[in-house]
């Protein structure tokens, strides 16, 4: 590659890492369950991406601090929408915080890393044979148990 066009590289990588994070995938089907994954099992591995979109890891992360979602293990090996918002003052911020598809355990846990420390509402939105269930656990401390019910 020529150097006159060296510096399109990373931008066309943006453009076409853009188009792929927008598109319309279908929408996640909980109402199949699948094998779950055993509670036990040790969290996938972790890479970074930082902001000079330089490649950092796997990295360890700390579990401790972890916040530990709880739902009837009835949802084990379903796949939901969970719309995560911070609560400043005793109140839920108008825009959500987090929005994210995750898998729910064996145990019926879904374990959430990296969440910072502090008060937060959740909602996990599942869908049984046609039948879209809602789940909440509101003013949540983290980390911690979170019960949604």
């Amino acid at each position: 590659m020529g150097k006159p066009l060296r510096w399109w590289v990373i931008p066309g990588a943006m453009v076409v890492l853009l188009r792929v994070v927008t598109l319309d995938g279908p929408a996640p089907d909980s109402a199949a369950p699948k094998e779950a994954v055993p509670a036990a099992a040790p969290l996938a591995d972790v890479a970074l991406l930082e902001a000079a979109a330089r490649r950092i890891g796997p990295v360890a992360l700390d579990a401790s601090a972890a916040a530990r979602i709880e739902v009837a293990t009835g949802w084990a090996g379903r796949r939901g929408q969970m719309t995560v918002w911070r609560r400043i003052a005793g109140a839920r911020e108008a825009t959500p915080w987090l929005e994210i598809t995750p898998r729910v355990r064996d145990d019926g846990t879904i374990p959430f890393l990296g969440l910072a420390a502090g008060r937060y509402d959740f909602e996990l939105t599942l869908v049984d044979r046609g039948r879209t269930v809602l789940l909440t656990g509101n003013d949540a401390a983290v980390p911690g148990t979170v019960v949604l019910k």
